[in-house]
């Protein structure tokens, strides 16, 4: 069965691929990126991300990903950065 995931955190790299697209959050959270998913903004370096993800097979495949924008662009509504 597949296990729904949510995190959120500040992209660190973006690896594309022929079908999908790799991105690693800077705490080592990684999720694909597929046609499918539902992304709301531009996922970039920097930019803080709310993911929706499904588990499977040990990776996880977002369904959702909402961008909140980077981190050098003004105050975000929650202002809980590290």
């Amino acid at each position: 069965n597949p296990v729904e995931l949510e995190f959120s955190g500040i992209v660190g790299s973006i690896t594309s691929g022929a079908t999908s697209t790799t991105v690693v959050l800077e705490d080592g959270t990684s999720f694909v990126v597929q046609e499918r998913t539902e992304v709301r903004g531009e996922i970039i370096v920097g930019a803080s991300v709310t993911v929706k993800a499904v588990e499977s097979d040990g990776v996880s495949v977002a369904t959702n990903v909402r961008v909140e924008g980077s981190r050098d662009g003004g105050g975000g509504e929650n202002g809980d950065r590290e």
